[in-house]
């Protein structure tokens, strides 16, 4: 005669908070009961404006995912944070607020904006430490399409 054990299920609990901010995800918590233990598999922590300030992940190997992100006092995303590891950061210039540029430092790159008369603006690409790689002058609209990408990045 064989005996049946029960098969431990998963138990999930997702808690849905609506975050002010750029349609961002609503989720702010989502956490697995298995075989006893609660493991955060999503944990999302806001700011008073609403903006993303920190995102912890756990992944199914069990290695834990810590993506942490900085605004300035416009509201601006100023950097990104991964695992204690700062990936790219954001000068704004003090005097017109535009994006002047972002510092990649996990791949050793710059981008540099300068805004020229007329609406233009230049786009450097500069190794840090070494020289240009590439330049290119982007239009009015192609910059905001362009700055309003590196500024709103989830």
């Amino acid at each position: 005669m064989s005996s049946l054990l029960p098969v431990p299920v998963a138990l999930r609990h997702i808690e849905m908070i609506v975050a002010p901010g750029p349609d961002y995800k609503a989720i702010r918590l989502v956490q697995e009961t298995r075989h006893g233990q609660t493991v955060d598999v999503l944990h999302r922590s806001f700011d008073g404006q609403g903006n993303l300030v920190l995102e912890s992940s756990t992944l199914p190997n069990g290695r834990q995912v810590v993506k942490q992100y900085t605004y300035d006092q416009a509201n601006r995303a100023v950097s990104y944070v991964l695992n204690g590891r700062e990936m790219w950061r954001n000068v704004y210039d003090p005097a017109t607020g535009d994006l002047r540029e972002r510092d990649l430092a996990a791949q050793k790159v710059k981008v540099a904006f300068e805004r020229l008369p007329g609406g233009e603006v230049t786009e450097a690409v500069e190794k840090i430490g070494g020289g240009v790689v590439s330049r290119q002058k982007l239009d009015g609209n192609a910059w905001q399409k362009q700055s309003a990408s590196l500024e709103n990045f989830y």
